[in-house]
């Protein structure tokens, strides 16, 4: 049983992305806008005769020479251990960051569901919890925790005048299911001050 490329490219299809098979590397290569990178790139990888299956987000950033990358790396476990779906890792030689959720389906078929979750967490993850929490270290060698998603997608669509478009509205939809009503309470009161 397991998983297949075409399967994965009709599970893409279905989702009406763009991709590009890479049958040599058992790769489906996809890539996403968000609101804290411009071009994410996904690959979507088949291991172990297609009973494995790993979303991987390369690049996401380098740390070789950063001055807080001791930092940086510590807020990278912690989300690792708050999140149990993604996994960080990095490259030794430039210091390169990458971001991975892996399904084993053994003797499973691939579902879409299955697909759809570990794609859109894997997305949410990096764009809501990683890269707002990242950039900060980054730049003030300090990890002040876990960032409002609500208040970070508020924060960026009003940064981008022509909007996230798709990407946000997806996320907000995905997002405000979560909302608390204190979160909900926060996103109105900003709503009303730019009226």
């Amino acid at each position: 049983m397991a998983t297949t490329l075409n399967a994965i490219a009709q599970r893409l299809e279905n989702k009406q992305w763009q991709y590009e098979i890479d049958r040599q590397s058992q790769t489906v290569i996809t890539g996403v806008r968000t609101s804290s990178i411009p071009q994410l790139l996904i690959f979507i990888r088949l291991k172990e005769n297609g009973e494995y299956v790993q979303f991987l987000a390369p690049q996401l950033c380098h740390l070789k020479d950063n001055l807080f990358k001791g930092v940086a790396y510590q807020t990278l476990l912690h989300i690792s251990y708050s999140e149990p779906l993604i996994r960080f890792a990095t490259d030794p030689n430039d210091g390169e960051i990458c971001a991975s959720v892996e399904l084993p389906l053994e003797d499973a078929n691939l579902t879409q569901r299955q697909f759809d979750r570990c794609l859109d967490e894997l997305i949410h993850l990096i764009d809501l919890e990683t890269m707002p929490r990242l950039n900060r270290v980054l730049a003030t060698g300090e990890d002040t925790g876990k960032v409002n998603p609500i208040e970070y997608l508020y924060q960026a669509a009003m940064g981008d005048r022509v909007g996230v478009s798709f990407d946000f509205r997806r996320s907000a939809e995905m997002l405000l299911t979560r909302a608390t009503p204190e979160d909900l309470a926060w996103l109105m009161g900003q709503i009303q001050q730019r009226r």
